[in-house]
């Protein structure tokens, strides 16, 4: 039963999710976010296989099926598997900012005053872990600090930032997608891209919804929610550096995943019709690098992603081990920034982890 039927199936149906996880699709998105873990299970997978086709106990088609597999899983991911920080984050853990001192790099990179640093939080609505928190943003001492569903009470415990960070715009909702820069620059403007005619009514929807739910977010709030955020768009005086927040609603099902594609397709229009050159686009993407859609948003963007030559620093689920976790939260950048480091840090009490980005 088990080297007919079950070994078998194993193989066949393992090939049909990583082909399946090649395409713009909602399951193959699904299917594509884990592509480390997959790319480990194939090569495990193959050894098995192997052994038992060479006491003649499986059929060559069944062999070939798993190694088609290996070979779409470990392409799909290669840029990570050949770079050597990869494997200091899956021996060694992420960096902490004991070890790094986002500031000084080198000596040429302490002295430019050009250099600038941003620091990505989904601290997760739910978390109480507020001086954990503050502590990370301390520490970090970053020049912009992005916060990802920030409620009413993340922001009244986030109220020290202030101190250090004078100049703000903040997006506060209960529903796990309200979000807020803190910066150390002024903005010479700010302001909400609506990008869709029917927000209003949405958010009138959501906030009658908010009534209805009080004690729970339910579901379908998202859902209603799920076509267009509120979100600022700042631009940094005198460095014309646009940076634009983000936070898609999870793509969950099929209805989710079209929504999610359609808001990414409207950033992409908007940073189209950006007239400052230097762009961050920064938030929880809910999307991976391994998606065939990420890579499609990536491309008509026209920016860059700030992971690349950095190796492999999943952010989510902090929970899981290394290899079985994904990258959901992004830093992408213009051709014309430069990215001289970038590292993921511990959020206590989140499921996400933060990220740290030294640029110019």
């Amino acid at each position: 039963m088990f080297k007919k039927v079950i070994l078998p199936a194993i193989a066949y149906l393992f090939f049909v999710a990583s082909f399946i996880s090649l395409l713009p699709i909602w399951i193959g998105d699904l299917f594509s976010h884990f592509r480390m873990f997959w790319a480990f299970f194939s090569v495990i997978l193959f050894i098995i296989y192997i052994i038992f086709f060479s006491q003649k106990k499986i059929h060559f088609k069944i062999v070939m099926s798993v190694f088609f597999s290996l070979l779409i899983n470990v392409t799909s991911s290669y840029s990570f598997w050949t770079n050597s920080e990869t494997y200091q984050y899956l021996f060694f853990g992420s960096p902490t900012l004991e070890t790094f001192s986002h500031s000084s790099p080198n000596e040429n990179v302490q002295k430019d005053t050009t250099v600038k640093s941003l620091l990505l939080m989904n601290v997760l609505s739910s978390n109480t872990n507020y001086e954990k928190a503050r502590e990370l943003i301390r520490n970090a001492d970053a020049d912009f600090v992005v916060i990802l569903e920030l409620n009413k009470k993340w922001k009244n415990e986030l109220k020290e930032l202030n101190k250090n960070y004078p100049y703000k715009f903040t997006e506060v909702r209960e529903d796990n997608f309200g979000m807020g820069i803190y910066s150390k620059t002024d903005f010479t403007d700010s302001h909400i891209v609506l990008g869709d005619k029917y927000l209003n009514q949405i958010n009138k929807e959501l906030n009658e919804g908010l009534k209805k739910w009080s004690s729970d977010v339910n579901l379908d709030i998202r859902k209603i929610n799920g076509v267009e955020l509120r979100e600022p768009a700042i631009f940094v005086k005198g460095k014309a550096i646009n940076i634009m927040l983000l936070h898609p609603i999870p793509p969950i099902n099929r209805d989710t995943y079209i929504k999610r594609n359609k808001y990414l397709e409207k950033k992409v229009e908007v940073i189209s019709k950006t007239n400052t050159s230097k762009t961050l686009l920064v938030g929880d993407f809910n999307c991976s690098p391994f998606s065939a859609d990420y890579k499609k948003f990536l491309k008509q963007s026209g920016l860059k992603d700030s992971q690349q030559n950095f190796g492999f620093q999943p952010t989510w689920n902090s929970s899981f081990p290394f290899l079985m976790q994904t990258q959901l939260d992004h830093v992408w950048h213009s051709e014309d920034i430069e990215i001289l480091h970038r590292q993921t840090l511990p959020i206590e009490g989140s499921d996400h982890k933060a990220v740290l980005v030294l640029f110019r």
